[in-house]
C-alpha cells in the first residue's frame, strides 16, 4: 500500500525559500497545497486544503508572528507549525515554541533536518 503524501502549507515571502521548499517537497513526495505570506490567505488554505504541516517564515511583511501563530492555533489547534527563520535569538525561539510551534529550524537549513521535522510533525 502506498504511503499517503504529507500535505504542506508554505507561509513564506522569499522566492528563494519557496523554491527550496518546492524542491524538497518534490524530492520527498510531499505535496504543497498552498503558498502565501498573508494570514487571511493562510487561514483560508488551512480550512479548505487541510494541510498536515505548516512551514512558517517568522519574518513576514506587516504580520505580528505571535498573533499569526495564535490565529492558526485557534482555528486548527492540532495542526503542527514548523517555524523557519534566519533569526537566531533564543528569546524568539522560545516565544514561538511556547506559542505552539512544533519545531524551529534556522535558515539556511539542511534538507535532512527539515524533512525529519516534517515527517515527525506529520507523525
Amino acid at each position: 500500500m502506498a504511503q499517503k503524501s504529507i500535505k504542506l502549507l508554505v507561509i513564506e515571502d522569499t522566492e528563494l525559500f519557496r523554491r527550496s521548499f518546492q524542491q524538497i517537497a518534490k524530492n520527498h513526495r510531499f505535496e504543497i497545497v498552498g503558498e502565501t505570506d498573508e494570514q487571511r490567505d493562510a487561514l483560508k488554505i488551512i480550512a479548505e486544503k487541510r494541510p498536515d504541516v505548516v512551514l512558517l517564515d517568522l519574518v513576514l511583511p506587516e504580520q505580528d508572528i505571535l498573533e499569526f501563530i495564535q490565529a492558526i492555533k485557534k482555528q486548527s489547534p492540532s495542526l503542527p507549525l514548523i517555524a523557519c527563520s534566519s533569526l537566531r535569538e533564543e528569546h524568539i525561539m522560545a516565544d514561538v515554541l511556547q506559542a505552539g510551534c512544533f519545531d524551529y529550524i534556522i535558515k539556511p537549513f539542511e534538507e535532512r533536518r527539515l524533512v525529519e521535522s516534517i515527517q515527525s510533525a506529520a507523525g
